[in-house]
């Protein structure tokens, strides 16, 4: 049985990854390392180099010989949202990209109408100016969505955040 001992760069524990023969592809060391973490595929990509030399390697058909030790690193992967924007994330946590699904991504198209005040009588309400002493404003849902404060919206959906993660790795806050 062979092995190879990684470490990821902002870790100080060193892991190791079993297999048989004399080498392992880059790519089966990734696969390896990834299901090992349980990392997904669609939330980082690993950037690995050789311990000792620092060489980075970029081929994904080299072959790394058993026994070595190399250092592991998430690389951040870009999102380009329906809006043209493109987001790029700076940490590999598994719950940040599954909150973008195509639900989230209609929400933005299709926003539900406010609710409509309960227990006043429709024939009571008015319209009025914005600066009316005394009178209590009635928003439409566009307006109410403009009122919520930059601090409470997710950096990926831009929508009210729900079930709220802190990333530990950046301290950033994001839909479950």
């Amino acid at each position: 049985m062979s092995y190879i001992h990684y470490k990821f760069v902002s870790k100080m524990e060193q892991k190791t990854i079993t297999f048989n023969g004399l080498h392992i592809s880059l790519t089966e060391l990734k696969e390896r390392i990834m299901a090992q973490e349980n990392l997904k595929a669609t939330t980082c990509e690993l950037q690995i180099s050789n311990e000792q030399t620092r060489e980075k390697y970029t081929d994904d058909k080299v072959q790394i010989p058993k026994l070595s030790s190399v250092i592991v690193r998430r690389k951040p992967i870009s999102v380009v949202k329906p809006g043209g924007k493109t987001l790029t994330l700076h940490c590999s946590e598994a719950s940040v990209l599954e909150s973008i699904k195509p639900d989230s991504q209609k929400r933005d198209k299709e926003r539900k109408p406010a609710k409509t005040s309960k227990g006043i009588l429709q024939s009571v309400i008015m319209k009025v100016e914005p600066d009316t002493k005394g009178a209590m404003p009635i928003l439409t849902a566009d307006e109410a969505y403009e009122l919520i404060p930059d601090q409470l919206r997710c950096p990926i959906c831009n929508d009210l955040m729900i079930n709220a993660v802190l990333v530990p790795c950046c301290g950033t806050s994001y839909c479950e």
